[in-house]
Parts: C-alpha cells; sequence; structure tokens
C-alpha cells in the first residue's frame, strides 16, 4: 500500500462498467425469485396434464386405459398411517365411488381386506341410512354372503338401544321375511338366547304364529 502525503483522503476506486452489470443482474435475479416464490401453484384446466398437489379442473371425463391383458388401469396409495388411497365424493345424487364389472361376470367393486383382521368392504350410513344397500338382478338376491371355514356367512349386530340383529321384511304378499335352508343336519333358522329370553320368538296378527310342516321336535322346558 503506497503511503499518501500529509492532509490528502483516500478515495475508494471507481466502479467498472462489469462491476456495474454484474451486480445489476444479480439484483434482477433476487427479484425475480421473490416473484416466483409469491406466485400460487398452478391449476390443471381441460388439456391440460394433470398437477400433482393442487386441484384440477375438467370439463368431461379424464381417461385411463391399461392396454395388456390383466394390467390395472390406475394404482393410489394411501398414507402410511390412516390414509385412504381413493375418496369419491359425488355431487346431489351422484355415487361417490362407482365400480362397473367386466362382461364375462366380472365384479363391480372389490374390496379385500388388509392385514391384522381388516375388513374388506365397510359402509357407514348417515341418520336413517342404511350402511350398505344391495339391488340385485331380475332373479339374483340382493346381498349374497359367502363365510369360508367356521365363519358366518353374514353376521349382523343391533343397535345398543334395542336394534335387531337381522330383519327380513318380504317383497310381497306370498313372500318369505326370511328363508333359511340346510343341506345336512343343521338348522334352517336358528336362534339362541344367551339370557332369559326366547331363542325364537313367533308372533302374529291374524294367522298362525307358529306353522309346521313335518314333524316336530319339542325337549322339555321349565317354562
Amino acid at each position: 500500500m503506497s503511503k499518501l502525503p500529509m492532509g490528502a483522503e483516500e478515495h475508494p476506486p471507481k466502479p467498472t462498467r462489469r462491476g456495474l452489470l454484474a451486480g445489476a443482474a444479480c439484483a434482477i435475479g433476487i427479484v425475480a425469485t421473490e416473484a416466483l416464490a409469491k406466485v400460487p401453484a398452478a391449476q390443471a384446466t381441460q388439456g391440460q396434464p394433470i398437477i400433482a398437489g393442487s386441484p384440477n379442473d375438467e370439463t368431461t371425463s379424464t381417461g385411463i386405459t391399461n392396454t395388456t391383458d390383466a394390467g390395472t388401469g390406475l394404482v393410489v396409495k394411501g398414507g402410511a398411517v390412516s390414509g385412504a388411497g381413493v375418496v369419491g365424493q359425488g355431487g346431489g345424487y351422484g355415487s361417490g365411488v362407482q365400480g362397473i364389472g367386466g362382461d364375462n361376470g366380472g365384479v363391480g367393486v372389490l374390496g379385500i381386506a388388509g392385514k391384522n383382521g381388516g375388513t374388506g368392504v365397510n359402509g357407514q350410513g348417515v341418520g336413517t341410512g342404511p350402511g350398505v344397500t344391495g339391488v340385485g338382478g331380475p332373479d339374483g338376491d340382493g346381498v349374497h354372503a359367502l363365510g369360508q371355514g367356521h365363519g358366518d356367512g353374514l353376521g349382523a349386530v343391533g343397535g345398543n338401544l334395542g336394534g335387531t340383529g337381522v330383519s327380513g321384511s318380504s317383497g310381497g304378499p306370498d313372500g318369505n321375511g326370511i328363508w333359511g335352508t340346510s343341506f345336512g343336519t343343521g338348522a334352517g333358522v336358528r336362534g339362541t338366547a344367551v339370557a332369559e329370553g326366547p331363542g325364537v320368538l313367533a308372533e302374529s296378527g291374524t294367522g298362525p304364529a307358529l306353522k309346521v310342516l313335518g314333524p316336530a321336535t319339542f325337549s322339555l322346558s321349565e317354562w
């Protein structure tokens, strides 16, 4: 460093043209970065790719077709703790989720339970609405349940305020409310009471409360 004469003041060097251009470019870059940070995430509309993490609007349905023989069209996995794989919400009277089976007898909706005793399909009603409603074909069953091993084909538990476990109503004047069929030595319909109530209670308004076709067997009781 050179020594200055007595009384002389040291002045900073004048900026060069190259330094001024570099400083201006840096300032523009900072302003552009801040502006981009304030812009909300883009939303995909009709004809644009789907943007993850943002609402996507459309005016026609979006279709995905797997062209392989047994390939899955779409695979969605929820969060590791309790995330849902797919959430569907219908509009007005529309269904939240609708499944249409294949032409060769495919299942409309298939639910497979996870590990540790999970439920395959769970339906929850709101207010007086049923949890699950099944409507059969012209001669088909509304709900068909098939148990495995020692499991029940259909297990029903009534509400804790005196609700009925299973309630059956005939579809016409000659229909049966509940029909049970046994193919071995088991009973077609069986009722078991674990407290003081009767296992089976028969009530009728005008006709007979109990009608038996064929031999009947009764065991002695204290009633």
